[in-house]
């Protein structure tokens, strides 16, 4: 939804339908009104500004009244309305309305109040584009990439986020970015270029080109050397903004103590709050701290909860533990079948302790029939995958 509510009072109506000074002013009187936190009383008195500047005529206040149906702002009925929502938002974008062209767009790509079509998505981005609307840019960009209605083009879709980039959009410059780190659409491949478009979209708020920086700066890159004061910076802005994985990533930094003091409750308390968004790598670092009693109580049941928990999600870290814990008995009960169960998931996905410890299952004759041959296979893509495994993950996109 960030990206209709991004523009949603962007915009006035175009010249050639411009509507009386009466609901222009109706209209400015119901953006004022919902300025800041939601009320629900002067949402009910803004809706009624707008729907009498749209029975003028008016294209914003239609737009807006499809936001409000939306997203349940003002109006009388306990849940959103999406269709309700789609008929003002299709009048506000008949009337030239660029905003609501890019929203209609929106909701015909996502299947929101009307059935999906990507045809017709892409239709209205395009109208909205004529318009100079560089979210649109930014949204046919997705189309071209994931080639929707379209076939693949990131020659196209390039083109398009430079376009918003270079208006200042963040989440095309954002996507600049991206382009310049893995070489799309023709953009060369170059680091420099990606931390300069990254920084310029985190400078303007964009939560995911800050916990990208963050990123870049803890693991370290090609001309990102590592600095975990940086990366505690940025990760801090995007965590509090509500971001898992950066919440996660500052909670690991905590426990280091890279980039900031050392403390594992500060460490714990933004671990759970990236397991309330089902954050895997948190839910994992969390079971260690209670395998561990890093910080907190050592509680087994309660780490084997969480690796549980990360493993069914497909984390192969937590996988590969809990095949360690039922295998070695610690704290647990020995399961030779759940030991075999996890640890063939991991090993598939190469991780270097599972495949060792399928190795040793294969060699003993542990949960497996004893096989030498098998055993002396995935000892030696333990060796080809071998590395070593941090206290702490960190989460990546």
């Amino acid at each position: 939804m960030a990206l209709i509510l991004s523009a949603t009072l962007a915009g006035a109506a175009p010249s050639e339908i411009r509507p009386p000074d009466q609901a222009e002013r109706l209209f400015a009187e119901g953006a004022r009104l919902i300025e800041g936190e939601a009320d629900a009383e002067r949402d009910q008195a803004a809706f009624r500004k707008f729907e009498a500047a749209a029975a003028l005529g008016h294209a914003p206040s239609m737009r807006m009244l499809g936001w409000f149906h939306l997203m349940n702002r003002g109006t009388k009925p306990e849940a959103a309305n999406p269709e309700q929502a789609a008929l003002w938002y299709r009048k506000a974008a008949e009337g030239g309305d660029a905003v609501a062209q890019n929203t209609l767009g929106w909701l015909f790509a996502n299947g929101e109040g009307v059935p999906r079509d990507d045809a017709q998505a892409i239709g209205w981005y395009r109208k909205a584009i004529d318009q100079q609307n560089m979210d649109a840019c930014v949204n046919l960009a997705r189309m071209y990439i994931a080639g929707r209605g379209v076939e693949k083009d990131f020659a196209r879709a390039a083109a398009l986020v430079r376009t918003a980039a270079e208006a200042g959009h963040a989440e095309g410059e954002y996507l600049m970015g991206l382009f310049h780190l893995e070489g799309f659409g023709g953009m060369p491949r170059d680091l420099i270029l990606t931390g300069e478009w990254l920084r310029k979209a985190a400078n303007q708020g964009y939560v995911e080109a800050q916990f990208r920086l963050g990123l870049m700066y803890h693991l370290g890159a090609p001309t990102f050397v590592q600095n975990p004061y940086e990366a505690f910076d940025w990760y801090r802005k995007a965590a509090e903004a509500g971001h898992a994985d950066a919440q996660c990533n500052l909670g690991l930094l905590y426990s280091e103590g890279a980039g900031v003091k050392q403390d594992q409750g500060e460490a714990l308390q933004w671990y759970r709050k990236a397991v309330e968004q089902e954050n895997a790598a948190a839910q994992f670092n969390l079971g260690k701290m209670y395998e561990t009693g890093l910080g907190i109580e050592k509680n087994v049941g309660s780490a084997l909860q969480w690796y549980r928990r990360s493993a069914r999600q497909g984390y192969v870290l937590a996988q590969a533990t809990l095949a360690r814990l039922f295998s070695q008995g610690n704290g647990v009960p020995v399961n030779p079948e759940e030991a075999v169960f996890w640890c063939r998931k991991a090993a598939f996905n190469n991780e270097p302790s599972a495949l060792a410890l399928m190795a040793w299952m294969y060699q003993n004759g542990f949960g497996v029939a004893k096989n030498d041959k098998m055993a002396e296979g995935f000892s030696r893509r333990a060796a080809d995958a071998a590395g070593q495994t941090a206290a702490g993950t960190a989460a990546q996109p």
